[in-house]
């Protein structure tokens, strides 16, 4: 649920809609009159869509929504007013004024680069080629969202040596590379795994990872290489060749 579903609220809401995920834009005055009853004219690139992302109220508010608040700063009380103070709310507004007004919630807070203008009511354009633009998300005040984050865990059976891959982007990379190994190996397991250089950089960085250098995604494999190494595994089990990685493991596991 996008309460203040402006530019980048409705933006992005509908992008989110439009891939499959359920939304409800929140939006006052003409340009939520107009969202209501003509839909959201959203204008990329590439050509205009007509998307009828649903539009509501905060009566409409369910306990296993997660609540993206992208009105002005000044609105911030009057959103959360009414929220159990154990929903996650997630800040798309500017500065660090609204957070503070949020503080004693779970709250994640973003930095946006979403090139984006309502042009009319109910008409949004986002202007940012290849992707529209970045999201980067991080708990409020502590950096860290829930407990955890993603981790990836290597063992070596005949040693019994254990290590686990806590850095965010080396854990998602070799995610996806386990990934890849178990649905392939049901074919030829001596040729499963492999995964091409732009998959990876799109699962690692999202769609924005396209437009990645090359040499992005070679550090980050000599840095998991170099980690693998540090703790006494053959840095080797990543192998790279012609554009595409791929995970040498005896077995994987994902949990």
């Amino acid at each position: 649920m996008i309460f203040g579903a402006g530019a980048i609220g409705a933006g992005i809401g509908g992008l989110l809609w439009d891939a499959g995920v359920d939304v409800l834009l929140i939006a006052r005055g003409a340009h939520g009159r107009a969202l209501a009853t003509r839909g959201l004219d959203l204008r990329l690139p590439g050509g205009s869509r007509l998307l009828r992302v649903p539009v509501g109220d905060v009566r409409e508010v369910r306990g296993d929504d997660l609540i993206i608040v992208a009105t002005m700063g000044h609105d911030t009380d009057n959103v959360v007013a009414n929220l159990p103070v154990d929903w996650p709310v997630v800040s798309f507004q500017n500065g660090i004024e609204p957070l503070e007004s949020l503080r004693g919630r779970p709250v994640v807070a973003a930095m946006l680069y979403v090139p984006a203008e309502r042009r009319a009511p109910g008409v949004v354009a986002l202007s940012g080629t290849p992707a529209p633009g970045d999201v980067f998300l991080g708990g409020w005040p502590r950096g860290r969202v829930g407990p955890e984050g993603p981790s990836a865990r290597i063992d070596d059976v005949s040693s019994g040596r254990v290590h686990v891959v806590t850095a965010e982007h080396r854990a998602v990379l070799l995610y996806v590379l386990a990934d890849r190994l178990l649905r392939d190996r049901a074919g030829d397991p001596a040729s499963a795994g492999w995964c091409s250089d732009e998959a990876l950089r799109t699962a690692i960085w999202g769609q924005a990872g396209r437009a990645q250098l090359p040499n992005n995604l070679n550090v980050l494999l000599r840095r998991t290489r170099e980690e693998f190494a540090a703790n006494g595994f053959d840095g080797r089990c990543l192998f790279k060749i012609h554009g595409h990685v791929r995970l040498r493991a005896a077995h994987v596991a994902i949990v």
